[in-house]
């Protein structure tokens, strides 16, 4: 994949973020303990029809976001976020104009607010166990290999994501009620980090929304990229 590593300043912290691709812009916002390269096998597909930007942040910060988005002088995004990365997407929608449509996958949101040591357990359990019920049991590896050493790198980073995103998402519903970007909702049928149930939730809670189920876990998005390019490119 031919891509390009750009650094830049926000809130007093280096931050990084990932653009490949050429075409419609498509800022997509990774989950919890791993970094936005944890999905190149998607970008690359990708970048086949879009311009991808993916920030690689440690921490999750909100308001570093939006600044960079208009630093980049887009007129319109599609903003794509995936479990955490959804979380904040969340949030984001709301706030910024550029942002034209919305795309959930497996978002935080509406789920359980779990202990920071419940959630780690989850995370790194039910991970491990899904990643061979789906996909190319290789590939699983591969990624499963990845996954864990960025989640032990990035550890404290993971936990200050679970506070960040618990406390300002969590049960605050009136952020739904402000989406008016029209919603697409993808969701794994046996994810046990996040449950379906909260998938119907967060569906009924935004106006303009639809819901897909997917065969697959929590990561089913890492482990099978064509079917994730395929729901991508079917919705914008």
């Amino acid at each position: 994949m031919n891509y390009e590593e750009i650094f830049f300043e926000a809130d007093g912290i280096s931050l990084k973020y990932i653009t490949t691709g050429k075409g419609m812009p498509l800022l997509f916002l990774h989950g919890g303990g791993v970094s936005a390269f944890t999905y190149k096998n998607n970008f690359e597909l990708l970048s086949q029809k879009y311009h991808v930007i993916a920030p690689d942040i440690p921490c999750f910060g909100e308001s570093s976001i939006p600044n960079k988005l208009d630093s980049l002088k887009l007129d319109e995004i599609t903003l794509v976020g995936h479990s955490f990365g959804g979380g904040i997407a969340l949030n984001l929608a709301p706030k910024n104009k550029k942002i034209s449509k919305l795309i959930l996958i497996d978002s935080a949101g509406l789920s359980p607010n779990y202990s920071t040591l419940r959630f780690m357990y989850l995370l790194v359990a039910k991970t491990f166990r899904g990643f061979f019920l789906f996909g190319n049991k290789l590939m699983s590896l591969i990624i499963l290999r990845d996954f864990f050493k960025e989640v032990f790198r990035n550890f404290l980073s993971i936990t200050k994501i679970w506070k960040i995103v618990s406390n300002s998402i969590y049960r605050k519903y009136e952020v739904f009620d402000k989406i008016s970007q029209p919603t697409f909702i993808f969701w794994g049928n046996t994810d046990e980090l996040f449950p379906k149930k909260y998938a119907q939730k967060m569906d009924r809670l935004i106006s303009n929304s639809k819901l897909e189920y997917v065969e697959g876990n929590h990561d089913w998005s890492l482990l099978m990229p064509q079917k994730f390019f395929h729901l991508i490119c079917k919705v914008t």
